[in-house]
């Protein structure tokens, strides 16, 4: 993961994405703060301060072993054209997103790709 490319998506979480290609595919991230007792500590410490985070982990090997290590991460690539149009449906459905309240549709794409992450991914 290129930590220098992850923008934010729900700080209290310590989400993150990367953006593959603009309003179509993104890499989604989230920190497993429940893997082990090490993670929910990391997790306690950083939960809605992202950007100490990340200073922490270009100063602080301990911080950089754990974020680099790929078990303390959900993660998935995910193309908007890959998630079905019943599950888009449904996405719609549960959170409420209306297409007509985003001025261009790649933010909205993004949030329907968010919540398609969270709901296979995170709410399972």
């Amino acid at each position: 993961m290129d930590i220098n490319k992850l923008q934010f998506t729900d700080p209290d979480q310590l989400q993150f994405c990367i953006e593959i290609e603009k309003g179509k595919e993104y890499r989604y991230f989230q920190f497993n703060k429940d893997r082990n007792g090490l993670t929910k500590k990391l997790f306690d410490r950083y939960s809605g301060y992202p950007n100490q985070l990340i200073q922490d982990y270009h100063n602080n090997q301990g911080i950089k072993l754990i974020l680099d290590d790929a078990r303390n991460w959900f993660e998935k690539k995910i193309n908007i054209e890959d998630i079905s149009k019943e599950d888009i449906k449904d996405i719609i459905s549960i959170s409420g997103l209306n297409k007509n309240n985003f001025q261009n549709i790649d933010d909205y794409n993004q949030l329907i790709i968010e919540e398609y992450f969270e709901l296979l991914y995170i709410f399972r």
